[in-house]
């Protein structure tokens, strides 16, 4: 058999959202959308044609000399960002063999993305302030006085859920 851990609030909690997926997508979307134009201008999204993104997460790519003091300076003003794609060296894959070195570029993203707030509640008022803070810290640790300079210095990276589109 298979071990399930919903109670019965969270699964009444689940089906109340599920009348609502449509209008949460859509916020997911537009929100993913204000941070490309305002986040940086170096933008990879892969589009299939087949497919919605639903930007579960919005993963941005910095300097790994910077990734620790950014999400610490955000955090310590109540920004709080994360890191959901750690390279893999748990215990859970020791049996795969891998060492340093194997996946160089997989450990470089791993050391270097930070996730943004996205999540379908999230107010116009709090992204402009997540944007202007994240410039502001960036400003700050290189020192850059052009808004454009910042905005060339990141790579957006979509990590997508996607849905048919059928």
């Amino acid at each position: 058999g298979l071990k399930f851990r919903l109670d019965s609030i969270q699964a009444s909690y689940a089906q109340i959202k599920f009348g609502h997926i449509e209008s949460f997508t859509e916020k997911y979307i537009e929100i993913a959308n204000y941070y490309s134009c305002n986040l940086t201008d170096k933008v990879k999204k892969i589009i299939r044609k087949e497919f919605r993104d639903i930007y579960y997460n919005y993963v941005v790519i910095v300097p790994i000399s910077l990734r620790d003091k950014i999400i610490k300076d955000l955090d310590n003003i109540g920004l709080q960002t994360k890191i959901h794609y750690q390279f893999i060296s748990q215990a859970c894959a020791s049996n795969l063999n891998y060492k340093v070195g194997d996946m160089p570029k997989a450990e470089h993203y791993s050391k270097s993305m930070i996730s943004f707030p996205i999540f379908p509640t999230l107010k116009f008022e709090d992204l402009r302030y997540v944007v202007e803070t994240f410039h502001k810290f960036v400003n700050y640790h290189y020192k850059l006085k052009n808004q454009k300079d910042i905005k060339n210095l990141f790579l957006i990276l979509f990590c997508d859920i996607y849905l048919f589109s059928n």
